[in-house]
C-alpha cells in the first residue's frame, strides 16, 4: 500500500503503519481534512503563523523580522507594512520614506564616489552616504571611504570589536549576523563561506543531533531516534523498528510491524508455507470463509 504522492504544499510519509500528512514550512493543515491537504498558508490572516491565530480586520499577516523567522499580525510600531513585509522606512534603501521609493546607489551623475560606499536611505531621505555590507569607516576619513573590513577578528561586525579568548569572526545562520563566535561551551561548525566569510552555527557538541562530538557527525539513522548523548550517538530504536543485524551503518533497519522474518521482534518468523503475513507485529493468516471454517487451530 503506497502513500499518496502529495503536492507542493504537502506530502505523506508512513508512520506506525499509516500514511501521515506532512506540511511544508509555508503551509498548515488547519481544518484537519486529509482530502484537501495543507490548505492554509502560514501568512493567511485567519491562521497567522499558526492555526487559529486570527488578525484583526484590515491587518495582514507579516514577517516581523528581516530573517523571516517570526510571524505576526500587522507590524511592530517602528515598522510599516510594505512590499510584503515589515519595513523600516527611515533606513530601507528600497523603501525610503515611503513604500517602493528606492534610492539611487550612485547618488546621481555628479555625486562623488568613495571606496566601499554608496548613497542610501537615512532618516527617511535618499542621498546619504552609507558603507557597503561588510565595511565601515573606522578612521572617519571620507576620502578613503569605508576602508575597514568588518569581517576580521580585529573588527568583527563593527570597528575595534576584537574577538578574544580563541573566538573568531564569522557569519551566523539564519540572520547572517557577523559576530565573534562562540559562547563558552559551544563550537562553531562551518557550513560554507559567503563573500569569503565563514558561515555556520554555534553547536553544543555534547547534544547536537547533527554535530555530535564533532562538527558534521550526524546521529541520523533509519528507524532510530536521533539522540546525541554527551557527544556520542546513542541509537534508540523507535517503536516498531529493531536493530537485528547489529550494524551501525544502517541503524534500526528492520520494520518489525511488517517483516515476516522478524515479526514483533528480531528472529520471530512467521510460517511462510502457510502464507502467514506480519501485520502490526503479529503473524496472521486470512480467516476462512464461515461455511468452510472448522475447528480453529491457529
Amino acid at each position: 500500500m503506497a502513500c499518496p504522492p502529495g503536492d507542493g504544499s504537502s506530502h505523506f510519509r508512513c508512520n506506525e503503519g499509516a500514511c501521515a500528512l506532512q506540511c511544508s514550512s509555508s503551509n498548515r493543515d488547519c481544518d484537519g481534512l486529509v482530502e484537501n491537504g495543507c490548505e492554509s498558508l502560514v501568512l493567511h490572516p485567519m491562521n497567522c503563523g499558526a492555526c487559529g491565530v486570527v488578525c484583526a480586520p484590515g491587518e495582514n499577516c507579516r514577517y516581523q523580522d528581516e530573517a523571516r523567522t517570526v510571524l505576526g499580525c500587522g507590524c511592530p510600531p517602528d515598522l510599516v507594512d510594505c512590499m510584503g513585509g515589515c519595513r523600516d522606512l527611515s533606513a530601507d534603501d528600497a523603501n525610503c520614506g515611503t513604500c517602493r521609493n528606492g534610492c539611487n546607489p550612485t547618488g546621481g551623475p555628479d555625486a562623488p564616489q568613495y571606496p566601499n560606499m554608496y548613497y542610501g536611505c537615512q532618516d527617511g531621505q535618499c542621498g546619504e552616504l552609507k558603507c557597503g555590507g561588510g565595511f565601515a569607516n573606522c578612521d572617519g576619513n571620507i576620502e578613503n571611504g569605508c576602508e575597514t573590513s568588518t569581517t576580521t577578528d580585529d573588527n568583527c561586525g563593527a570597528c575595534d570589536n576584537k574577538c578574544l579568548g580563541g573566538q573568531s569572526c564569522a557569519m551566523l545562520a539564519p540572520t547572517n549576523a557577523i559576530l565573534c563566535v562562540c559562547d563558552p561551551g559551544l563550537t562553531f561548525c562551518q557550513t560554507g563561506r559567503v563573500n569569503g566569510v565563514p558561515q555556520g552555527s554555534c553547536e553544543d557538541l555534547s547534544s547536537s543531533r547533527t554535530n555530535c562530538g564533532a562538527c558534521g557527525v550526524s546521529c541520523i539513522g533509519y528507524g532510530t531516534n536521533q539522540v546525541c548523548d554527551f557527544g556520542k550517538c546513542v541509537r534508540d530504536c523507535i517503536d516498531g523498528f529493531a536493530d537485528c543485524n547489529g550494524a551501525e551503518s544502517d541503524g534500526c533497519e528492520i520494520d518489525t510491524k511488517s517483516d515476516p522474518r522478524n515479526c514483533g521482534g528480531c528472529g520471530i518468523t512467521c510460517d511462510l508455507t502457510l502464507g502467514q503475513a506480519c501485520v502490526a507485529g503479529k503473524c496472521v493468516v486470512e480467516p476462512c470463509d464461515q461455511p468452510d471454517a472448522g475447528e480453529v487451530t491457529r
